[in-house]
């Protein structure tokens, strides 16, 4: 009852996955995409506009962060 208790954690530090998204700034013309495809493997993807998936489309001339 007034004993005590212990326990074990190992912790595992994990290096920032490295992604690539073409050039900082890309021009497109009307009636043009630019097609992003990502790595399944370097983990979860959010866009900006909420999508989740490893494949993005661009089809107007608006910023991603």
């Amino acid at each position: 009852m007034c004993g005590s208790n212990s326990d074990e954690i190992v912790l595992t530090e994990l290096e920032n996955p490295m992604i690539d998204i073409g050039p900082d700034e890309q021009t497109i013309c009307d009636g043009e995409t630019i097609n992003i495809l990502l790595d399944p493997d370097a983990g979860d993807i959010l866009w900006q506009d909420g999508s989740t998936d490893f494949a993005y489309e661009i089809s107007s001339p608006d910023s991603i962060q």
